[in-house]
């Protein structure tokens, strides 16, 4: 090879060695910054916004219009990872979790664009991806099972058709409890599984602080020591010293109910809007039952109660149930359903009721049985122990 050859041989190696270069740090961030790169099928030079979501708001931090090849490009420097939006539309978006240093790769159908996207280059995003699509995938067969009912409304067998999908229902419920208390055992230290601690299942949330105490405080503990400064942490850190603030005032609490005191007067509206107060009832034996119709166990001792009450309340038994849920419509729903013609009255304010922390309750349902004075006979009483006690009392 001769001298010339081989020097335009060196000359072209240095120019590939600096197109590599070049492309290598177009395609990889700063340390200090992530690249979020999409291409999106179905597009028609739609805009796309990257929207940073805070504690208690969410902050757009660019938006750009997708290029004629369904591509863009995000360039961003945040202080910490953090949760954000990627959005077509206020009802079309993803959610990912993204660090300084990451570049993110997105595709998907811009047409839906949370039921079909794929992400990869961010551990956070793929864990936040895996857990929206099994959310999805119960909603869809929730969303079934939902419209089944609605084409049945006017059948004679609606109300078998009802039964079977409430209990379906109750199954595919107690199936995403079991994914998302797995997906936190699994990710004690990715604030991905922050967004499973607070989702919602319909109506009610998937875990709550009192049955689900230890993955609160788990995560607590893990992502304190990982994020220190990040405010979602925070947050739940304040929560979580909250709870156990509370559990340490249920513990005094209950040192007030112990067999043969006084039973906290309790002064709630019932369905009609009017106060009845407890205290009223003085004179009669009485159940004081703690439940909710969002709550299916509570409504597996309806029929128990019903029947005690049909027995004994000739002889001056009576039952004051104290509701715990958060919507009138499904309170009301359930005295009418269960035909519920004891005393019921509620606030409609869930667990932060006042007579929550007043009758120490962690768990429903939960009954109290007071005597004609008001003072306490037993406290979490069974079906099983009430029908002994009635017995006793009543002699038959």
């Amino acid at each position: 090879m001769n001298r010339n050859r081989f020097s335009l041989v060196l000359a072209c190696t240095a120019i590939l060695v600096l197109l590599a270069a070049s492309c290598g740090n177009h395609s990889k961030p700063p340390s200090d910054t992530f690249i979020l790169h999409g291409k999106l099928k179905n597009t028609n030079g739609e805009k796309i916004v990257l929207v940073q979501m805070k504690v208690d708001s969410l902050k757009p931090l660019d938006s750009m219009k997708i290029d004629d090849n369904g591509e863009f490009r995000f360039r961003y420097k945040p202080k910490e990872v953090c949760f954000y939006m990627l959005k077509m539309s206020n009802d079309n978006f993803i959610t990912l979790l993204l660090d300084k240093g990451e570049t993110v790769e997105i595709t998907g159908n811009s047409r839906q664009l949370a039921n079909e996207y794929s992400v990869s280059g961010s551990q956070g995003s793929e864990l936040l991806h895996e857990l929206t699509q099994f959310t999805r995938k119960n909603y869809k067969t929730a969303d079934s099972l939902f419209q089944i009912q609605v084409q049945n409304q006017d059948s004679v067998i609606y109300k078998k058709i009802k039964k079977e999908n409430d209990s379906l229902y109750q199954i595919l419920y107690e199936k995403h409890q079991t994914f998302v208390r797995g997906f936190i055992t699994k990710n004690p230290t990715s604030l991905a599984s922050l967004f499973a601690l607070y989702q919602i299942f319909g109506r009610q949330k998937v875990l709550n602080e009192r049955d689900d105490f230890a993955y609160y405080a788990m995560l607590d503990s893990s992502l304190t020591v990982q994020y220190p400064k990040n405010d979602f942490v925070a947050e739940l850190h304040i929560r979580v010293s909250d709870i156990k603030t509370f559990k340490q005032e249920l513990q005094a609490a209950k040192a007030k109910l112990d067999t043969g005191m006084m039973a906290p007067d309790i002064s709630l509206k019932n369905v009609g809007g009017f106060s009845q107060p407890l205290s009223s009832l003085k004179g009669r034996v009485t159940v004081v039952l703690f439940w909710a119709a969002s709550s299916q166990p509570s409504i597996k001792v309806l029929d128990q109660m019903k029947w005690m009450q049909k027995k004994y309340g000739p002889k001056g038994f009576t039952v004051y149930a104290v509701s715990l849920d958060k919507y009138r419509q499904q309170w009301e729903e359930a005295i009418r359903k269960y035909k519920l013609t004891w005393i019921n009255v509620s606030d409609l304010l869930e667990w932060e009721s006042p007579v929550v922390k007043l009758y120490a309750l962690e768990t429903i349902p939960h009954a109290l049985l007071i005597d004609r004075d008001g003072r306490i006979i037993k406290r979490g009483i069974t079906m099983e122990e009430l029908s002994t006690q009635l017995y006793k009392l009543y002699k038959f």
